[in-house]
């Protein structure tokens, strides 16, 4: 019995489906010019047409979620494009860095003026620490693309060897690429996959390349995108080209590192020099705090603004003592 109704209930659908989809046809010409509806008696009608009509909404909705889905794509790929120059901090990290700078700042204000408006001062000074970390974050970003574009052109290298033309070599390179750096996040994969793409759009390389050299700012990318212009122009040895733009980077990456060495015993000399006389201050105020008592009048509150001043600047030249560039 449920079995009937259930069959009975699907039959009457199935004719309410069928009756929708008469009615929502579009009007036909007869023979003799008038437009006639389905359903009329003179018109004849294909049972199989609403299935017909149906597939045909079906498919046009699924090219339409297609295109829509590449479009997306497009804008994605868009919005990956990354400017090297510029460093758009996000609210977590801007947070970060305010909190360690006003802890810094709150610090400083305890131990050489235990003024609250001074101190108060010295905090709005915070809101320009993270600005100033943008440059540290810039120049750290820079070093790893410039890494990570030395271990692309030995890929490309590789394809080249292989026999591929130099569009396909890049193409191949983001594979190889993948294979080195799983993360996809990692800076040379996405560019290397905006450059495979706008050779997809009939781009040149060339346009391709200008446009990722302009946004490195990284003169090892320069001077490779205009030797690699002027072969491709006259007809030079791009293999050659590669090989010996791959060398000279190492050989740079090499004598930083060395340098790096070197230098790391001093950095860390200079790290403790400058936070050892705040250590002392503190020392001094924990263990005898009517020793300090005459530094926090009014005359000893210029005094001690120019000691933290001084302590500043040595801080400020010891870091450009320590930042070699080659």
């Amino acid at each position: 019995m449920a079995l009937a109704a259930v069959s009975l209930i699907s039959l009457l659908c199935m004719f309410l489906c069928y009756i929708y989809f008469r009615r929502s046809m579009p009007a036909r010409v007869n023979s003799s010019g008038r437009k006639v509806k389905y359903g009329k008696h003179n018109v004849s009608l294909n049972p199989l047409k609403p299935l017909k009509i149906l597939t045909g909404r079906y498919i046009a909705s699924f090219r339409n979620i297609h295109v829509h889905k590449k479009e997306n794509k497009d804008e994605e790929l868009a919005n990956d494009v990354i400017d090297y120059n510029k460093y758009d901090m996000s609210s977590k990290e801007y947070l970060k860095y305010f909190i360690q700078a006003s802890a810094c700042t709150v610090a400083c204000g305890y131990l050489f003026y235990r003024n609250i408006y001074i101190t108060a001062i010295l905090w709005a000074l915070s809101f320009v620490y993270p600005k100033l970390k943008k440059k540290e974050l810039i120049k750290k970003r820079k070093k790893q693309l410039s890494l990570q574009f030395r271990d692309a052109l030995q890929a490309v290298s590789s394809s080249l060897s292989a026999g591929r033309s130099i569009e396909n070599a890049f193409k191949a390179a983001v594979n190889d690429l993948k294979i080195l750096y799983p993360s996809q996040d990692t800076y040379i994969i996405k560019e290397f996959e905006i450059i495979a793409r706008r050779i997809n759009m009939n781009e040149t390389l060339k346009t391709a390349l200008y446009d990722f050299e302009k946004r490195a700012g990284i003169d090892d990318i320069t001077n490779f995108v205009d030797v690699f212009a002027i072969c491709k122009d006259t007809g030079g040895n791009l293999v050659e080209v590669i090989k010996n733009t791959c060398n000279i980077i190492n050989q740079k990456i090499d004598i930083v590192n060395e340098i790096d060495v070197i230098v790391a015993e001093q950095k860390f000399s200079q790290k403790i020099l400058n936070i050892m006389p705040f250590g002392l201050m503190f020392m001094i105020i924990t263990s005898s705090p009517d020793y300090l008592e005459p530094l926090y009048t009014p005359l000893g509150h210029v005094v001690m603004s120019v000691v933290l001043g001084l302590l500043l600047l040595s801080y400020y030249i010891s870091n450009r003592i320590m930042d070699i560039k080659v």
